[in-house]
């Protein structure tokens, strides 16, 4: 799902979750892990974020696994993608690069996003909207959140 190895002070964090590297909470967890722990290694100077998958850098969320998610599970995923990864990526103390080859939807653009600089080549595409259904998080009582499925529309940008 995601491979980590350094060579020559740089750390690169590979996606290989086919079809197209849909996020799941143990994706993000793998993705945050490999962050840690460049952030913690004084060997490396600098963090790669890329895909083994043609065609696909981050098709963005599973929208698969949270059809039906409790709102714990919703709420634990949003939590990881949002605040978790800007977090780590905050305080990595070293430069994070997004090398893009192919689509960068949703979430995937967020994964993007929070690098320090974006790669992109000739066959990169960046979207807002992963799908005909884009999540849409609603402030509810006690400063929850409640994540939807019910906006249809999509948005993208090449």
């Amino acid at each position: 799902m995601i491979h980590y190895e350094v060579e020559d002070a740089i750390a690169r964090i590979t996606l290989e979750s086919p079809p197209v590297n849909a996020l799941t909470i143990p994706m993000l967890d793998a993705v945050l892990d490999a962050l840690r722990r460049a952030k913690d290694d004084s060997d490396v100077r600098a963090v790669i974020l890329q895909s083994a998958i043609p065609r696909y850098f981050c098709a963005g969320l599973d929208l698969a696994v949270l059809q039906g998610a409790s709102a714990d599970h919703v709420r634990a995923l949003l939590d990881k993608l949002y605040v978790a990864l800007a977090d780590l990526q905050h305080d990595l103390g070293k430069p994070s690069i997004a090398a893009i080859s192919g689509a960068a939807r949703g979430g995937g653009m967020t994964l993007a996003i929070s690098c320090n600089v974006i790669i992109a080549d000739d066959t990169a595409s960046f979207g807002c909207a992963t799908a005909d259904k884009e999540i849409v998080a609603r402030p509810i009582d006690d400063g929850d959140v409640l994540a939807t499925l019910d906006v249809e529309y999509e948005t993208t940008c090449s």
